[in-house]
C-alpha cells in the first residue's frame, strides 16, 4: 500500500457491540472524500469479543489493520502502538465508543494545511455540540476536571478528553521518543509535549455523541496523569532539549 494521506487510529476496549458501526462510519466518511487512508484498531485487552470482532471484520475493509493480543493495556499504550504502526501524513485518534465521527476531521483540515501540527477536537467551543446533554452533576464534574487539567498541563486548551486528536507525521516522530504515560492521560501527554516542543496546536469544535456511560474513573486517572506530566516537565524527566 502506498503512503496514505490519513491514518485513523481507534483504541478499543470492550467495544465489541459498537465497533462494527464505528468502522462502517469511518470507512464511509473517508471513502466519500476520496483521500487515501488506513484504519488501525488497537485492542487493549478487551474482556469481551472486541478483538475477535475486529479480526473478523478486517477482510471487509481493505485498509483495516488490527493490533492486539498483548494483554491489558491503558489508553496511552494503545495510542502509542497505533501511532508507531501508522504511516499516514496525518494521524487521527478516534474514540472506540463512536462518540466522534471520522467526518469531523474535515472541519480542521484547512487549519492543518495552513500550518498547524496538532488539532484537538473540543466539546467546549461555541459551535461544539453534545447530544444528548450531560446531567448537571456530570457537567460540573467535567468542568472542574478540565480546570485542573488546564492548570497542570495545557492552559489554552479547553477540552483534552473528547477522544479526537489529529497529529502531523512530523509531530508524531518528534514526540514519540518522549512518551511515558501508558494510562488514560496518553493523549494529554502527546499534546503537552507537542506544546513544549513548539508545535502549533489548534482546538476545533466537534459534534460529540454522548453514547456511553459517564466514566468518573477515566477522568480521575487523567487527572493523576496530568499531575505526573506536570511533575516530569518541572523536573526535566523528559530530557527535552530546547
Amino acid at each position: 500500500m502506498a503512503k496514505p494521506f490519513l491514518s485513523i487510529i481507534i483504541p478499543v476496549k470492550d467495544n465489541a457491540r459498537i465497533l462494527p458501526l464505528v468502522l462502517i462510519d469511518t470507512d464511509h466518511f473517508l471513502g466519500i472524500h476520496g483521500a487515501s487512508y488506513e484504519i488501525i484498531v488497537v485492542d487493549g485487552g478487551s474482556a469481551d469479543k472486541t478483538l475477535e470482532v475486529a479480526e473478523r471484520l478486517a477482510p471487509l475493509f481493505k485498509n483495516l489493520k488490527v493490533l492486539g493480543g498483548s494483554g491489558a493495556r491503558g489508553l496511552g499504550a494503545m495510542m502509542r502502538e497505533g501511532l508507531v504502526a501508522a504511516k499516514g501524513k496525518w494521524r487521527v485518534l478516534l474514540p472506540g465508543t463512536g462518540a466522534v465521527s471520522a467526518g469531523e476531521f474535515y472541519k480542521v483540515l484547512p487549519h492543518l494545511e495552513a500550518g498547524y501540527d496538532l488539532a484537538i477536537g473540543s466539546r467546549f467551543l461555541p459551535h461544539s455540540s453534545i447530544k444528548p446533554g450531560l446531567h448537571i452533576h456530570q457537567s460540573l464534574f467535567r468542568m472542574l476536571h478540565n480546570l485542573f487539567v488546564r492548570f497542570l498541563a495545557l492552559p489554552k486548551i479547553k477540552d483534552t478528553e473528547s477522544g479526537m486528536m489529529c497529529i502531523s507525521e512530523h509531530a508524531v516522530n518528534c514526540t514519540l521518543p518522549f512518551l511515558q504515560i501508558e494510562s488514560a492521560g496518553g493523549a494529554l501527554e502527546v499534546a503537552a509535549l507537542a506544546h513544549r516542543l513548539g508545535f502549533k496546536i489548534k482546538e476545533f469544535p466537534i459534534f460529540w455523541e454522548n453514547n456511553s456511560r459517564f466514566d468518573y474513573g477515566h477522568y480521575w486517572d487523567v487527572l493523576v496523569d496530568a499531575l505526573k506530566i506536570k511533575w516530569m516537565l518541572i523536573k526535566d524527566k523528559y530530557k527535552i532539549k530546547n
